[in-house]
């Protein structure tokens, strides 16, 4: 994913629905027992070749981190 593409409309976004970009991830991680227990219930449905929560949960959190940088 290109972050300084990406970057600006997530920022956006996130002001938008006046939220901080900076504590994103931890609120995101203070759910993530939820997010982990309706992963497959909730996106199956969704997208075909569903990846594991767990992929996606560390390639999230490698996101974040470089965002943060």
């Amino acid at each position: 994913m290109d972050l300084a593409f990406h970057r600006p409309a997530f920022e956006q976004k996130c002001a938008y629905k006046q939220l901080d970009a900076m504590t994103l991830q931890d609120r995101l991680e203070a759910k993530i027992d939820t997010f982990k227990a309706r992963w497959n219930l909730s996106m199956k449905e969704q997208i075909a070749d569903l990846p594991p929560f767990e992929q996606v949960h560390r390639e999230l959190s490698r996101h974040f981190k470089r965002f943060y940088v």
